[in-house]
């Protein structure tokens, strides 16, 4: 549920982002959420994210 403030920099150089939860939530759990999250229309900072090694084209704008 929690990690403290030295782990989880460790985990931010390691470009891993902690998520924070009030409850314990089991891993698969969250996995199924975030499958589900990328076969439909994910927010725009993860379709970011997912896309920044792809060469940028103007060419059907």
């Amino acid at each position: 549920m929690q990690i403290g403030g030295p782990a989880a920099a460790k985990l931010v150089a390691r470009k891993i982002n902690p998520m924070k939860t009030n409850t314990e939530v089991p891993v698969a759990e969250i996995v199924s959420k975030l499958q589900d999250v990328l076969r439909g229309t994910p927010p725009p900072w993860l379709r970011k994210a997912m896309n920044k090694d792809l060469p940028t084209s103007f060419e059907d704008d």
